[in-house]
């Protein structure tokens, strides 16, 4: 199913400020990786059985190395469309930066994993639940805990880690 996943860099004409640039590429290497991850392959092949969901649906996923923000001016973390193309964003710059001060690197880096993720997990329930938005947000929350829960040994991490991706 993932083996249709790329990174793409979409840059804007006078849009190349070389420190958004690099930041961005590590960002969306650190996705990438995290989403070939076997064990997180094996965990999206359950859901995809489990949700009776055809692996033929989707077509590619890519990994978009700089934000998109909504019509509403909100930021979009991920969409998909009727073709079964997937799309993740990574967060805005301004907003990374935040968290990195607030957080220690391995942290952050768990977070974008984890944001990642959950992103996937989420745009993969819209091949089936289309339009139900709230059943979606449900399930993502069920399957993320479901996979962070053998990620994580202790409880308070689990419980951490959720907070730090659906509250933010």
């Amino acid at each position: 199913m993932l083996q249709r996943m790329k990174i793409v860099a979409s840059i804007k004409k006078g849009n190349k400020k070389k420190n958004r640039s690099k930041f961005y590429g590590i960002y969306a290497i650190v996705v990438f990786r995290c989403l070939r991850k076997p064990i997180f392959l094996k965990f999206l092949n359950w859901v995809l059985k489990i949700e009776k969901i055809q692996k033929e649906k989707v077509k590619n996923v890519q990994i978009r190395m700089f934000p998109s923000i909504k019509n509403n001016g909100n930021p979009l973390i991920g969409k998909c469309n009727t073709q079964g193309e997937i799309f993740l964003y990574p967060k805005r710059l301004d907003i990374s930066r935040k968290k990195i001060k607030k957080m220690k690197p391995e942290d952050f880096k768990r977070y974008v994993e984890g944001r990642a993720r959950a992103s996937l997990i989420h745009e993969l329930l819209h091949l089936k639940y289309e339009s139900d938005e709230n059943k979606v947000k449900e399930l993502t929350k069920k399957y993320f805990t479901i996979f962070h829960r053998n990620q994580y040994s202790k409880l308070s991490d689990l419980t951490k880690h959720k907070e730090m991706i659906f509250n933010y």
